[in-house]
């Protein structure tokens, strides 16, 4: 690492130690945590998402800039996981919209499907942190030897994960006045996520001759895939809506029944002062 590395380096971790001091010691009962839990997620899903496209263009296309995107990759990988450790502390924090304990901000909480989106999250920022250990230095990726590029996929996986964290828990991605663009974004993003990770795998396999047979198959596979999870994804927050629902509707139907219980009560408590002053 030269010395503008290590410069850049150490500007980031002491502006991530100065961000958490200032979560810490942010009124955690007023939006303001609510804010910075926001604008960090946002800015994650973007580096994230450079780093990730950069990684695949890189090995799947000849490119005249190889050395760029690597320090691009390189970069933008260091400021996903500062920025993805940020948002999740900050919603430690912060009491005004989420509430939320440690067990499941770390990921260890599963008992129904909000909690288990926030613990996908969780789990994506671990694998990030496995993988930017194993890459943290040329001799380290060679002391893990050839487990290296296997461990390295895993970045597909937390793509995959901070992307079902994202369009169901965020709220500039579902439940703001902006979700009618970033929603779509995320989604075209995603979509073209498939489309390039398809790419790769058959020019690597040389399963076709042209580009345009290879195109042409990456994107009709890839919308077959991006259709099938978001049917996925919608039937099952259609089915956790369903068990709310029920639920509600069941608590709706005992509260009634007990309020009728304490009217009969009440009526014959009525009925007995009556007749007793008669």
């Amino acid at each position: 690492m030269n010395l503008p590395e290590k410069i850049l380096l150490s500007i980031a971790i002491t502006t991530s130690l100065l961000l958490i001091y200032f979560t810490l010691y942010m009124t955690s009962d007023t939006p303001y945590v609510w804010y910075f839990t926001r604008a960090t997620g946002l800015l994650a899903a973007a580096l994230l998402t450079t780093s990730i496209f950069t990684s695949i263009i890189k090995k799947t296309f000849k490119t005249n800039a190889p050395q760029k995107l690597l320090h691009l990759h390189k970069w933008t990988s260091i400021g996903a996981l500062i920025t993805v450790f940020l948002h999740g502390t900050s919603v430690i924090f912060d009491h005004y919209q989420w509430k939320l304990g440690i067990t499941n901000v770390l990921g260890l909480d599963y008992h129904n499907r909000w909690v288990a989106l926030v613990s996908a999250g969780s789990i994506a920022f671990y694998l990030m942190v496995i993988v930017a250990l194993t890459s943290i230095t040329p001799s380290m990726m060679r002391r893990v030897g050839v487990k290296w590029r296997l461990i390295h996929y895993a970045s597909y996986v937390v793509f995959l994960l901070g992307y079902i964290h994202s369009v169901n828990l965020g709220t500039d991605v579902r439940h703001s006045f902006f979700s009618v663009m970033v929603l779509p974004a995320f989604q075209a993003t995603f979509l073209a996520f498939i489309v390039l990770f398809i790419t790769r795998i058959v020019k690597t396999n040389s399963i076709f001759q042209t580009n345009l047979d290879t195109a042409a198959f990456a994107i009709v596979l890839g919308l077959i895939l991006f259709t099938l999870l978001s049917a996925l994804l919608t039937s099952v927050e259609t089915l956790q809506m369903t068990d709310s629902l029920r639920q509600n509707i069941t608590e709706v139907s005992q509260n009634m029944a007990s309020l009728q219980q304490e009217g009969d009560v009440l009526s014959r408590v009525v009925s007995a002062i009556t007749g007793g002053a008669k």
